[in-house]
């Protein structure tokens, strides 16, 4: 079982990873300038590395198991994210909202929750579905790697809950 939850843990950490290089590759190779929805994701996918690296780290089972819980959380966070994501690319042209401001201009102005609540809203630029992988855009793709981290989480879960009932 450790072996399994090691594993687990690296997977996690690695396609996280992964997919944070592959944003800042298109932000700053592909200049694909990031939404505000974007951001947040990237926000939610650095937690998720962090608390990667904490449960690699810490072979506690009980540490392990709270840091898997927050991922799971985390993955959650980055499903909701990703789905208001889509859901604005698919609104009719009439429907979109207007082009809000950058989210480091409303860290300036506004208070951090307000700033995320704001951000969450979405824009006109989070709406343009951009570039295609595979026929789908880039938030769809998300969405579908928030659910995948989900279930290694959740997976990391019930191999945490068999070890410590082992250990009992």
């Amino acid at each position: 079982m450790q072996k399994l939850s090691h594993r687990l843990w690296l997977f996690l950490f690695s396609i996280s990873s992964l997919s944070l290089i592959s944003a800042y590759v298109m932000e700053f190779y592909f200049l694909m300038e990031p939404c505000n929805l974007c951001i947040l994701q990237r926000f939610v996918i650095i937690g998720i590395i962090i608390l990667a690296i904490a449960g690699i780290t810490f072979k506690h089972v009980v540490m392990q198991w709270i840091f898997s819980i927050f991922i799971s959380l985390a993955t959650l966070i980055g499903v909701i994210i990703g789905a208001r994501h889509v859901w604005l690319q698919h609104l009719p042209a009439s429907e979109v909202p207007l082009c809000g401001p950058n989210l480091d201009y409303l860290l300036e102005r506004f208070p951090i929750w307000e700033s995320i609540k704001i951000a969450f809203q979405g824009s006109g630029d989070c709406a343009e579905a951009g570039s295609l992988f595979l026929g789908l855009s880039l938030a769809v793709w998300t969405v579908i790697l928030m659910c995948i981290l989900h279930v290694a989480s959740e997976a990391l879960i019930v191999v945490q809950i068999k070890t410590r009932q082992r250990k009992n």
